[in-house]
């Protein structure tokens, strides 16, 4: 399997979380120690993971979310990915993550996001 395809794979895990409302699926996708930031009101948010984790849990399923990833871009074993996530419970996003190739399995390390009005 290519670096793509896996990388693909992954992204995929974090949209099928995001869709069923669950965060044990999205965990397959982060790293334990992954982390997450935001800006809200021209102010830094986010930190670990377990923000997104609890976020996703509380609104539960997003049946009508869908991801487009515009761009990946791989360095061997560092990779970053754009990805454009439409109506997740009726809000539009641009992430960009980050992501570590670890014992021959891609994970998401960090994720900076962007809400779209």
């Amino acid at each position: 399997m290519t670096n793509t395809v896996s990388i693909q794979k992954t992204i995929d895990l974090y949209i099928k979380g995001g869709i069923a409302g669950k965060s044990e699926i999205l965990k397959k996708a982060f790293h334990d120690k992954a982390t997450m930031y935001f800006i809200s009101n021209g102010q830094l948010q986010g930190g670990d993971i377990q923000g997104l984790y609890d976020v996703v849990d509380n609104i539960g399923a997003a049946p009508n979310l869908k991801g487009n990833i515009d761009s990946i871009d791989i360095n061997n074993t560092t990779a970053t990915v754009r990805l454009e996530l439409t109506d997740w419970a009726g809000a539009n996003y641009t992430d960009q993550l980050s992501l570590l190739n670890l014992d021959g399995h891609w994970k998401i390390i960090s994720k900076v996001y962007h809400e779209n009005t």
